[in-house]
């Protein structure tokens, strides 16, 4: 059985060797994992984690109250305090969005040639928060097509200005749109 599975002397001590260093590893790793302080995350850390945001205006930036917190370049427009109340704040922000296609075959056959072309989309938003009794949002949008073969197809590709959503919200009444 031993020459079977060739557990002889020397395959046993570098098998316990190879065991022992994986041991050693594993327990060096979980040992760097714990800590004492039972929440060593920074505020600021906590206030940025849901990166990226479900929808837009679900992002968060109350962290950015804390001024050790606004170290990025868009900080000073991401949280514009309205008084002394932290909840009290004015918020700007932007996502641009580009995107291009590639299309090989568009009418089935070789001709025309392929077409490639890029199509964009910025959004700006601003949120205001007045405490927890009142609550603006809105956000425009802009769709921009370059360099498709016969231009933006209408009323799919580009629209120069639009709202894309928006909405008021008091403590007993909310209203939509977009």
């Amino acid at each position: 059985m031993f020459t079977v599975l060739n557990l002889s002397s020397p395959s046993l001590a570098r098998s316990a060797r190879c065991l022992s260093l994986l041991a050693l590893f594993a327990a060096g790793s979980a040992l760097a994992q714990t800590t004492t302080d039972p929440d060593p995350t920074p505020a600021c850390a906590k206030g940025s984690s849901n990166f990226p945001p479900m929808m837009t205006y679900d992002e968060n930036v109350r962290y950015l109250a804390n001024s050790d917190c606004r170290t990025s370049l868009l900080a000073p427009i991401q949280y514009i305090p309205l008084g002394q109340n932290e909840n009290n704040y004015l918020s700007f922000g932007l996502w641009i969005r580009e995107r291009g296609e590639y299309v090989s075959n568009p009418n089935w056959s070789d001709k025309p040639n392929g077409n490639a072309y890029l199509m964009q989309r910025y959004f700006l938003h601003t949120d205001l928060h007045l405490g927890e009794r009142f609550r603006f949002f809105g956000e425009l949008a802009s769709s921009l097509v370059d360099g498709r073969n016969g231009g933006p197809r209408p009323g799919l590709d580009e629209e120069k200005m639009y709202v894309h959503q928006g909405f008021f919200r008091s403590r007993s009444l909310e209203i939509r749109a977009g």
